[in-house]
């Protein structure tokens, strides 16, 4: 394989294609007539390695105790209401605070496979190399084959995907769902199709399953590309988009109108609502409360708001690796094909990959929600225009005036942003900086003196290109193949995210010794979460854990919930670990009212719960019980503090320096210093 020509994004016929007849099926790793020989089998290469770092090791990654998105996969697994609703517990008593759509395939395989985290997670990692490969078709589309390797190679080695394909977070399904639902756009920008059109407003629709109205962020790209390219006249052509945009809007309420429809005392709680209303749980929870942080919204991360701080600071090591030649790439593009026909598809897919990041730009630069990892959806736009941007330039390369030296400049600008992201982190890859140096100088060097020269040695374009991309996908893939190294490489389940446990800290908008001190912790986090797992045999459950859940089970006969817990985090590992019925007090952030006061006593009273936990508190703190709390979850716990006992922790697990106490009912012993949670018995007030 030629790497000059296969830059060129030649679609030349291999000779031995001339006489095979169209109709002739050819095996799945060869390439198909009219492609290039060498296109399928790279492509399948990096869909191996892809897949391979996305599935190392499933079985041991950090989910730590508070994984909430594997503890409804697992309830979900369980019964087709669980299922269909997203109940977060087994007697599905309340949902996730998510529409569950991103997470059926995980609960599909659980169900088949039977529940562990590799048939939660397989799913996951199938997801992310179809995303792979998807890219590949979408660049392919624009600017040849060459363009579709680079950009499913570009994709394959985005930290933020490799990550995620290890969680059972939604994102990875948004991802893939979206990145089909652009190449379903782009086919019908090319065609003038209806048919496509409204395929690709399904692929959103079924997005917004996923991730709800994130998905949403895509449809100003696709419209405006279609309206300005399409083949149709300007009236059809807004027809088209019309129709396209009923058929999303519907295929996007399919659950909410499911929800609406089934009866209150028929199905979960809503969490992050007040109302029980899906409605609220999307559009305000976790549609416009992500721009603003108070009461009844959800919680804001601490890092620093706007476009610099997120975009080029907390998500840079993420997925802003190729942001530089993307750019260039499409600046350019767009430039060269400014006098083309409006019906241009090259330019139309510079244009709407161009809008998609704009767009989710401008959402990440005003939110204040941000995890790191929400950066994936930047990635099917980001490979996409370094793949056609790339070869767009090295055109021009070829081509010779001072558009030559494009090229080289946009190698120079990527590998000096991979050397100032790299050195952000002094602990982790540290060999990153200089070796980006060294190949993006070499490259820079061998293409600027073949443009100089009036002689050079042959093989000098192809070196300077090879070690060019050498320079700017290097930085990126060893941050995707550290994930595999060690299990705290890929974040905790709280916050996936490739490198350093804790690296994002940097950018959080706190004091300097506060975020030292964050980071230190977090730093232990992982160390702590291993031995852990270790300590008892691979479980998220500490040994006390363990204790506490058997001794709770010795006290229940057919109890509908084995105990309560004051929010989801701290119920999840229990159902993780072996399915146990929790009542989740409060939701997912804990202030969320359900159960109703009276319904919670109702279930006490009725039998149907006996036990309540509750996080442990410091030996000095205030003795709980002591108000009455400001939300419907707090008044519950202080109905239970008020009204039940206390369970002396050597009770059930024999912890040296645990504090005996107990007592009759509202007695308030004083767990020990290691014990993490308090264990109250509420059997005295059953009936």
């Amino acid at each position: 394989m030629n790497l000059v020509t296969t830059l060129d994004g030649s679609h030349a016929e291999r000779p031995d294609d001339a006489g095979t007849e169209p109709s002739r099926r050819r095996p799945p790793w060869l390439s198909p007539v009219g492609q290039p020989s060498w296109a399928r089998p790279a492509l399948l290469l990096i869909a191996a390695v892809s897949a391979v770092v996305y599935g190392w090791d499933l079985t041991t990654r950090l989910y730590g105790s508070a994984d909430v998105y594997l503890a409804t996969v697992r309830s979900m697994s369980e019964s087709w209401s669980g299922f269909l609703f997203g109940a977060f517990d087994p007697a599905a008593s309340i949902t996730l605070d998510k529409i569950p759509g991103g997470l059926w395939p995980a609960a599909l395989s659980a169900s088949i496979f039977g529940f562990d985290t590799w048939s939660a997670l397989l799913p996951q990692v199938i997801a992310a190399v179809l995303t792979v490969l998807v890219l590949y078709r979408v660049a392919r589309r624009l600017a040849g084959p060459a363009a579709g390797l680079l950009a499913a190679g570009a994709m394959a080695a985005m930290p933020v995907a490799a990550a995620l394909a290890h969680v059972t977070w939604p994102d990875t399904f948004l991802t893939l769902l979206l990145a089909l639902a652009a190449d379903a756009a782009l086919r019908a920008i090319s065609t003038g199709s209806l048919r496509s059109l409204v395929l690709a407003g399904v692929w959103v629709g079924l997005a917004t399953h996923a991730k709800m109205l994130v998905a949403w962020g895509t449809l100003p790209a696709l419209a405006v590309a279609y309206l300005v390219a399409a083949p149709p006249k300007p009236l059809r052509r807004l027809a088209h988009v019309g129709i396209a945009g009923a058929v999303t809007i519907a295929v996007s309420s399919v659950w909410l109108v499911i929800v609406s429809l089934t009866p209150a005392s028929s199905r979960p709680y809503i969490d992050g609502t007040t109302d029980n209303d899906p409605f609220s749980m999307v559009f305000g929870y976790n549609g416009f409360s992500i721009f603003s942080a108070g009461q009844g919204s959800r919680t804001d991360t601490p890092f620093e708001t706007g476009l610099l701080p997120t975009l080029f600071g907390s998500m840079a090591p993420q997925a802003m690796w190729l942001f530089p030649v993307a750019l260039i790439g499409l600046v350019f593009g767009l430039a060269s094909r400014a006098r083309a026909a409006r019906t241009d598809l090259l330019r139309a897919g510079l244009l709407l990959w161009g809008l998609w990041l704009v767009t989710f730009g401008a959402v990440f630069s005003t939110a204040v929600v941000n995890h790191v990892a929400y950066s994936i959806v930047l990635g099917p736009g980001l490979a996409a225009l370094f793949g056609v941007g790339l070869v767009l330039l090295w055109r021009a390369y070829r081509e010779g005036g001072w558009q030559a030296w494009l090229l080289p400049a946009a190698i120079a600008a990527t590998a000096v942003w991979s050397i100032v992201v790299s050195g952000r982190f002094d602990n982790f890859l540290t060999w990153l900086a200089p070796a980006t140096a060294v190949f993006g100088g070499l490259a820079v060097v061998l293409l600027a003196l073949a443009r100089v020269l009036p002689r050079v040695p042959k093989p000098a374009v192809p070196a300077g290109v090879a070690t060019g991309l050498v320079a700017m996908l290097l930085a990126p893939a060893a941050w995707t193949v550290a994930t595999t190294d060690k299990a705290a490489y890929s974040g905790i389940m709280a916050n996936p995210a490739a490198g350093p446990m804790g690296a994002e800290l940097q950018y959080a908008d706190l004091p300097a010794d506060q975020k030292q001190s964050m980071l230190a912790a977090l730093e232990k986090q992982a160390e702590m979460i291993v031995a852990s797992m270790e300590q008892s045999g691979g479980r998220m459950l500490s040994p006390e854990g363990q204790a506490l859940l058997r001794h709770a089970r010795s006290g229940t006969d057919g109890q509908k919930y084995l105990f309560a817990t004051p929010d989801s985090g701290l119920a999840s590992a229990f159902i993780i670990e072996h399915g146990a019925s929790i009542l989740p007090i409060g939701g997912f952030v804990g202030d969320i009212p359900f159960p109703a006061e009276r319904d919670f006593v109702r279930h006490v009273e009725s039998g149907d719960l006996r036990y309540v936990v509750d996080r442990a508190q410091p030996p000095n703190a205030p003795a709980p019980g002591g108000t009455a709390g400001t939300t419907t979850a707090q008044r519950n716990l202080a109905w239970v503090k008020q009204h039940c006992t206390l369970v002396d922790p050597e009770e059930y697990f024999q912890l040296p320096g645990a504090q005996p106490g107990g007592g009759g009912a509202g007695a308030q012993a004083q767990p020990g210093p290691r014990t993490r949670w308090m264990l109250y018995d509420c059997a005295g007030r059953q009936g």
